[in-house]
């Protein structure tokens, strides 16, 4: 029987406290410290939720979006209008592309931000994964102003992603893909730090063709639930994930519903041990059933 190990990523609800003192330090009656800390303490709330039963990113409590703060601490690119995200009721400032990425600001110590609560880029200790967009989503999400080459762009993005990794030195790199990625951002991708520390999210279906060049195994790669994804994603990962609980459904699942849909997608495949994960990062669920998710997920190791 396949063991399952559930994992947790991207953006996390607030609490009501922390929106109540977000929407104080936007009108300027709370100092940037002040957001800081709280927003420290909230981050170990939400660690208390797993009690080390559970891979996880940081909440990124401070991450209007998931792009706007890797845009404010790099030169090459800056914000635009506010636009809908994907097919959701959310919004994200458009990335605007001016020429290549390069890291401008440390993004470990204390520091203001325009539009965005204040530096570190992350509040958890380095045992958890550090999340990061995946680099094409990045670029197809922006506008491209300055007419930057595509492969470029991969390239730069990564180089600077391998510099925030190099400075945080996380036991696991997250990277969120929500487009489909040739081999091209496949090889990018690789480039920024050991691929068999990485979990790499996909979207779509994977095709063989993608992984012709890859010489090393990746730690994780997260599939849609299909079969031939999770085939592909054992033979390129030390373990393979699926996402099996739903980002933008308030529904509760069951660790057997859970159990038997990854038996059965499994099916014929020797695979000893597999990630578990939400679809999408779980900010678009009231906190309440977020929490019962990350539950959840934190208990099907047991």
């Amino acid at each position: 029987m396949v063991r399952l190990e559930g994992f947790v990523h991207g953006i996390y609800p607030k609490s009501e406290k922390l929106r109540v003192r977000i929407g104080r330090w936007e009108r300027g009656s709370l100092s940037s410290g002040d957001l800081n800390d709280l927003m420290a303490e909230e981050t170990a709330i939400y660690e208390g939720l797993f009690e080390g039963r559970a891979l996880h990113t940081d909440p990124l409590f401070n991450w209007y979006d998931i792009f706007r703060p890797i845009v404010l601490i790099s030169d090459g690119m800056d914000l635009g209008p506010l636009t809908r995200f994907e097919e959701t009721n959310t919004f994200y400032r458009i990335p605007q592309l001016h020429g290549l990425p390069v890291l401008r600001i440390p993004p470990d110590g204390f520091h203001d931000l325009p539009e965005n609560p204040p530096l570190p880029l992350y509040h958890s200790g380095k045992d958890q994964a550090l999340f990061l967009p995946g680099p094409e989503t990045l670029f197809r999400f922006s506008r491209n102003v300055g007419k930057v080459e595509r492969q470029s762009f991969l390239e730069a993005t990564c180089r600077l992603y391998s510099g925030i990794v190099s400075k945080l030195k996380p036991a696991r790199t997250f990277l969120m893909e929500r487009v489909k990625i040739d081999k091209i951002a496949l090889e990018a991708i690789s480039s920024i730090t050991d691929p068999a520390k990485v979990v790499l999210f996909t979207s779509g279906n994977l095709e063989t063709s993608l992984f012709a060049n890859q010489q090393k195994k990746f730690y994780s790669i997260i599939v849609d639930p299909a079969g031939p994804n999770l085939k592909l994603a054992m033979n390129h990962s030390l373990v393979p994930g699926i996402k099996l609980v739903d980002g933008h459904n308030t529904r509760m699942e069951s660790a057997g519903e859970i159990m038997t849909k990854a038996e059965e997608i499994s099916k014929g495949m020797d695979i000893d041990k597999m990630l578990i994960t939400n679809s999408d990062y779980l900010d678009f669920l009231p906190r309440k059933i977020a929490d019962q998710k990350v539950n959840l997920l934190a208990g099907l190791g047991e």
